[in-house]
């Protein structure tokens, strides 16, 4: 019997580990594939959750492109009551996602805020009632006050909302 050299040795684990990440690495690519749709669908259904709970008289939703940065959708509601404008602001742990909804006039009708991502219990009361319901009726957010203790979250609330103000004057120019 002849002793293994030392580049057998070498060779071998590094062969073996390759092939190991190559087979996860098409495992995980496989699961992608089949889950990526599923998630999709979940996310489509998820918004559109939130539009029927933010727009209840809403007819339905059509899409619009929108070129503003940080505006991640637009939609429309096909009755002609107003426009549903999903958008990021900064908040404290990352970004913060609102949906403002804007009636044909340009004021904020309500919002729905997602801040999941913020420090609990502090950053987190910008997604309550009580702070999302001083943004209605409004068409400047300079008429909201930020929150004591969570003003990077409620200032990333009032950017988001800004922008979604933004969006709305855009889109409406653009559509005549």
């Amino acid at each position: 019997m002849q002793p293994t050299s030392s580049r057998e040795n070498l060779v071998k684990p590094i062969v073996v580990l390759t092939l190991i990440c190559v087979v996860v690495s098409a495992m995980l690519a496989a699961v992608h594939v089949i889950t990526a749709p599923i998630i999709e669908q979940q996310q489509e259904a998820a918004m559109q959750a939130t539009l029927r709970e933010l727009m209840p008289q809403a007819v339905g939703f059509t899409e619009i492109e929108c070129a503003l940065p940080r505006v991640v959708h637009v939609y429309r509601d096909e009755g002609g009551m107003g426009y549903a404008i999903v958008t990021l602001g900064h908040g404290y742990h990352g970004d913060l996602s609102v949906t403002t909804v804007i009636d044909n006039t340009g004021s904020v009708v309500n919002i729905a805020v997602d801040a999941s991502g913020e420090t609990a219990g502090v950053g987190t009361r910008v997604a309550l009632s009580d702070y999302t319901d001083r943004f209605c009726g409004i068409a400047s957010v300079e008429q909201v006050e930020v929150l004591s203790g969570a003003t990077y979250s409620s200032k990333g609330v009032r950017e988001a909302v800004e922008l979604a103000l933004e969006a709305y004057t855009l889109v409406t120019k653009e559509a005549g």
